[in-house]
């Protein structure tokens, strides 16, 4: 009897042994999996932060070649604008340039003109005065 209850409390004894190792184990494997569960948390709060770092990047990028943009656009109409009136210019000298050219035409038609009347002038002139001698030679 002495024999078999010195078994049941060997066996009892061994179970006890047995339980806390499991528990042990049970506990040891519970805190790794907290271990791994928090660096798991940690990559993912370093991959957000990373991400948001990005975004942050690319909306200062954006921000920055809008405002190149609308300076650009800008710099295009102010361009644009003084082309216009380039071209204004232009043409207002061309339109004076060409009225001149035709005052120019008309007076150069007049001076011929002009002249014309005055060799005729000059030829009636001599007729006149060559009639006087004669008139005067029959005197």
């Amino acid at each position: 009897k002495e024999e078999k209850t010195a078994m049941v409390n060997e066996k009892r004894s061994l179970e006890s042994e047995l339980e806390q190792q499991r528990k042990h184990l049970e506990t040891q494997h519970a805190s790794e999996k907290v271990k791994m569960n928090l660096a798991f948390k940690e990559e993912i709060e370093a991959i957000k932060n990373e991400y948001a770092a990005n975004i942050a990047t690319k909306d200062e990028q954006l921000r920055v070649a809008e405002a190149t943009a609308r300076q650009m656009y800008h710099k295009k109409q102010e361009l644009t604008k003084d082309l216009e009136k380039s071209m204004l210019k232009v043409t207002s000298e061309s339109a004076n340039t060409a009225k001149v050219n035709e005052e120019n035409k008309i007076l150069l038609e007049e001076k011929n003109k002009l002249s014309r009347e005055l060799i005729e002038a000059k030829s009636a002139l001599e007729i006149l005065q060559k009639h006087v001698q004669n008139i005067e030679k029959e005197k």
